[in-house]
């Protein structure tokens, strides 16, 4: 504590009377508001790292030989993957190629389709049980 500081006795139920604690002074709203903002901050970050944390993502598309890919995605646990596909990006219609259920263990699909259809667009979405 640095000279000069002010020292406040605080007593509550379940505490120690008389606990010594330093008076924390704001020095204008604007530090305050710096350091809510600093707050409201560190938890957007964490609720969008939490959110994302099982974002589902296809790791790998080759070709396999004519009109055959081989799709090459991992799971976490717990998870139920769909791998889905169309051959229109824009549409709404999307038809569902493999279902990856969801086991207590991360694990690795790679699944082969064949498509007479040159263009073909996927992707692979996620629920928890």
């Amino acid at each position: 504590m640095s000279p000069g500081a002010r020292v406040e006795f605080v007593s509550a139920p379940g505490i120690a009377p008389k606990l010594a604690v330093p008076a924390h002074r704001v020095s204008s709203p604007s530090v305050l508001y710096t350091q809510i903002l600093g707050c409201v901050l560190a938890v957007l970050v964490l609720i969008f790292a939490i959110a994302h944390a099982a974002e589902p993502k296809i790791r790998l598309i080759e070709t396999a030989g004519t009109n055959q890919v081989v799709i090459h995605y991992d799971t976490e646990a717990n998870r139920t993957y769909v791998l889905q596909y169309t051959s229109n990006a824009l549409s709404t219609n999307w038809s569902n190629l493999h279902t990856g259920y969801n086991y207590p263990f991360p694990f690795q699909y790679h699944i082969t389709n064949t498509s007479a259809n040159p263009s073909r667009f996927y992707r692979l979405r996620v629920t928890t049980p």
